[in-house]
């Protein structure tokens, strides 16, 4: 069994951009390292690339 430690500490922010300018580097890459974010990620980006590229054949075969 693995455990996994998450730092239980928030961070408030409004968007992205104002969590990369009040956080410090270092600690948005433990917390992606540790969550596991970062194969979450990939897998949401695999699917947007699927559904994207699967809307654009839609699109040719209704245009043609």
């Amino acid at each position: 069994m693995m455990m996994i430690h998450v730092r239980n500490k928030h961070f408030v922010a409004s968007s992205i951009k104002d969590v990369f300018d009040n956080i410090e580097t270092q600690k948005i890459i433990d917390f992606i390292k540790e969550t596991r974010f970062i194969s979450k990620l990939n897998v949401f980006i695999l699917m947007f690339v699927i559904c994207f590229f699967y809307s654009i054949l839609i699109a040719l075969i209704l245009h043609s």
